[in-house]
C-alpha cells in the first residue's frame, strides 16, 4: 500500500455527476453500493485507477477485517493518495471525500458532489443528501 502519483482525468467532474445519478434509489448492496465500493468507484473516475483494489468488502466480515488490518477507510485513503491534512464541512467541493459514523458508531465514506454528497446505508440504500445535513464533525479530505 504507497502512494502514486495523483492526477484528476479531464471531465472528470461532469463523468462523476453521470456516474452518481443512476445510483441514487439503488439498494445498499455489498461490493456494489458499499460506501468504500462507492469511493473506490469514484476514484476510479476522478483519477483512472483504483487506489484501493485490497480493500474489497462482500459483507460486514470484510469490514471489519479491513478496518482492523488496514484502519479507518479515511487514513487508507489519505496514505495511499498521498494527503495529509483534512478540510471542514462547509469546505467541501465535488471529488472530495467526506468521512464520518453512522448512529451505529460505524465509520462511513461519502462522495462529494458539490452541495450534495452520495451516501449509502444498509438501512437507505444510496442517497443524496445536503451536505449541510452531515453533522459539522465530519472531516474533509481534498485529493489535490
Amino acid at each position: 500500500m504507497g502512494c502514486f502519483t495523483v492526477k484528476r482525468l479531464r471531465n472528470w467532474d461532469v463523468e462523476l455527476h453521470q456516474w452518481a445519478a443512476p445510483l441514487i434509489g439503488m439498494s445498499f448492496a455489498w461490493g456494489d453500493t458499499d460506501c468504500i465500493s462507492l469511493a473506490r468507484q469514484a476514484l476510479t473516475i476522478i483519477y483512472g485507477r483504483d487506489p484501493l483494489p485490497f480493500y474489497r468488502m462482500r459483507g460486514p466480515l470484510d469490514a471489519a477485517k479491513a478496518f482492523k488490518a488496514f484502519g479507518h477507510p479515511r487514513d487508507v485513503i489519505a496514505h495511499a493518495l498521498g494527503v495529509v491534512g483534512f478540510h471542514v464541512r462547509n469546505e467541501a467541493r465535488a471529488g472530495d471525500f467526506l468521512f464520518g459514523e453512522e448512529a451505529n458508531r460505524l465509520p462511513t465514506t461519502m462522495v462529494g458532489l458539490g452541495r450534495s454528497i452520495l451516501h449509502t446505508t444498509p438501512e437507505m440504500g444510496v442517497g443524496l443528501v445536503s451536505l449541510f445535513s452531515c453533522p459539522e464533525n465530519v472531516q474533509v479530505l481534498r485529493i489535490p
